[in-house]
């Protein structure tokens, strides 16, 4: 059954999953299961989301279930006006949940009838609201995770919006409530402001290279996308209309199989690689910075299969 599984949460003793070792202690000092600044990674390989401080140290499993539950925790979003991690999970039935600093967890929305696609993808817009990528459609949530259908700022018209994109891969939050989505069918990236209108559309142009695993709106007006296949490369345009690119990177000795991105404070960009099991840093300017790895570093050898990564605000 669907909540027996959701709600089966199991104490960590290790990982499961190839190449992760047992965890060290929790490291927070603060007590809180995360704080601004941790890296939060979720994981397909052994259905777990994990918390790392900024630097990489392990803090806590925040969420695990079962690799055989049927269930996978695939994307996740913090909320600031109740101060919780939102967790999307996919599975027979799919669910959102909420975590709070003390690592309570609770159901912030359940409803087979409203949410049963495929759920990779999660923003959290300037007022509060949550956007929800479920296969081809965006839902939108308020913050007490009531599901929307007429947006409280009344200019963005009836929600669900349907058929925005096939297979939904990403979605990002952007200046007056607009945002960024990308696929990995329809295989582009494209802006829109509060009204939905489409303000910019891009594909990779680079052979053999289509998906679009994942894309961000930047607090510089431009927008990120990361493509995936022969060429893995990830990309950064100017601004919402997508028409310049002002840089790409692209290194397949270190960069094998991206799966998706996020940004620090600083600007600096860390993506994942589903395959090196690693993240990997990159500057505002598109430069590499490195990997996250080293003594005292546990990111590089616990992830298994990383399937989304987000830092918390």
């Amino acid at each position: 059954m669907k909540k027996s599984a959701v709600f089966t949460f199991l104490v960590i003793a290790s990982l499961a999953g190839a190449g992760c070792k047992k965890p060290p202690q929790d490291s927070g000092s603060s007590g809180d299961a995360f704080a601004s600044g941790d890296i939060i990674v979720a994981n397909s390989g052994n259905r777990s989301v994990l918390v790392f401080d900024a630097d990489g140290k392990y803090k806590s499993t925040i969420y695990e279930i079962s690799p055989t539950s049927g269930f996978t925790p695939y994307t996740m979003v913090y909320s600031p006006a109740t101060e919780e991690l939102i967790i999307g999970l996919d599975g027979v039935s799919d669910e959102l949940i909420a975590i709070n600093k003390e690592g309570e967890k609770r159901s912030f929305f359940l409803n087979t009838t409203l949410l049963n696609g495929t759920i990779r993808a999660m923003t959290v817009l300037t007022g509060g609201d949550i956007l929800v990528g479920e296969t081809n459609n965006i839902e939108r949530f308020r913050s007490d995770g009531q599901n929307i259908s007429v947006a409280n700022d009344g200019l963005s018209g009836a929600w669900p919006k349907l058929n925005v994109q096939t297979a939904i891969s990403g979605i990002s939050a952007a200046a007056d409530n607009g945002f960024v989505a990308c696929s990995t069918t329809a295989d582009v990236v494209r802006t829109y402001d509060k009204t939905f209108t489409q303000l910019g559309s891009a594909v990779s142009g680079i052979a053999a290279t289509t998906d679009v695993v994942a894309c961000l709106g930047l607090a510089d007006g431009g927008v990120l996308a990361v493509f995936s296949g022969t060429t893995d490369t990830v990309r950064k345009y100017s601004s919402s209309n997508l028409g310049t690119t002002s840089w790409s990177y692209s290194q397949l000795s270190v960069l094998a199989s991206p799966s998706d991105a996020a940004v620090r404070a600083n600007g600096n960009i860390l993506v994942t690689d589903s395959v090196n099991n690693y993240v990997v840093e990159i500057s505002p300017t598109g430069s590499l910075v490195g990997v996250l790895q080293g003594p005292e570093v546990d990111i590089d050898n616990m992830l298994a299969t990383p399937v989304k990564i987000y830092v918390i605000p």
